[in-house]
């Protein structure tokens, strides 16, 4: 069996193209299922935080705010007595 030289050449080269093509397709679903599995973590993230938020929970950045308020509050009062002696 005899092989002329372009030709090896060819099967040589198609070989490598379809290796190229594998890998870059691998490449590219391994990519998108741990971009898919981020998104899902995301997702679950966020539908906790809605169900929470519908239900009437406190957030996490509500509970700063009240905690602010109340100090804020507190310094006001302090202030009205140290002013008017109430």
């Amino acid at each position: 069996m005899t092989f002329s030289l372009p030709y090896l050449i060819q099967i040589i080269g198609a070989i490598g193209a379809l290796t190229y093509t594998y890998v870059t397709l691998t490449d590219k679903v391994d990519y998108l299922e741990n971009q898919v599995a981020a998104m899902q973590e995301d997702i679950k993230t966020n539908a906790q935080w809605q169900r929470e938020w519908e239900s009437g929970g406190i957030l996490p950045l509500d509970v700063e705010q009240n905690e602010k308020i109340k100090y804020l509050e507190w310094e006001v009062i302090k202030l009205h007595k140290q002013l008017y002696g109430n």
